[in-house]
């Protein structure tokens, strides 16, 4: 299984704006395999995120969807005006309503995006998978 480490974060004149992601988010969603669109419903997507001024936190995160599971490490990443950071490398963007995450692995030629997009409701959950640059896996929901 591949490990990524993922992150998310909010520019500082946004959070200065009023704009916040810190929130516990809970929702249902689905799993779908490529190329076969193998969809599996999930029962449980949670993320758990705490925001400062200049650095956000993922306490916790992850998606349970019949036999596929995932949970993502804690982490904390910086801010640099859009950018998300870490250990000086850029691994996303952010606006006021969406973080974007995006790694690539050249070795094992796969790539990794994930976005959380706030709406009206809550946060809509989106993350793709690719290998070989076809699509493997999205797994989507909206959270609360």
């Amino acid at each position: 299984m591949k490990i990524i480490f993922f992150s998310f974060l909010m520019p500082l004149h946004l959070w200065a704006a009023g704009v916040d992601f810190s929130g516990d988010f809970v929702g249902k969603g689905k799993a779908t395999m490529h190329p076969k669109e193998k969809v599996r419903n999930c029962s449980e997507i949670y993320f758990q995120i705490r925001q400062a001024e200049k650095t956000l936190h993922v306490v916790s995160g992850g998606y349970k969807c019949e036999d596929l599971e995932a949970e993502f490490p804690a982490f904390s990443v910086d801010v640099v005006g859009d950018k998300l950071m870490s250990d000086g490398v850029q691994v996303g963007s952010v606006t006021a309503t969406q973080f974007t995450l995006h790694t690539e692995n050249a070795d094992e030629d796969f790539t990794y995006t994930l976005q959380l997009t706030k709406t009206e409701s809550g946060i809509h959950f989106q993350e793709d998978w690719t290998d070989g640059g076809q699509p493997a896996l999205t797994v989507e929901g909206a959270l609360k």
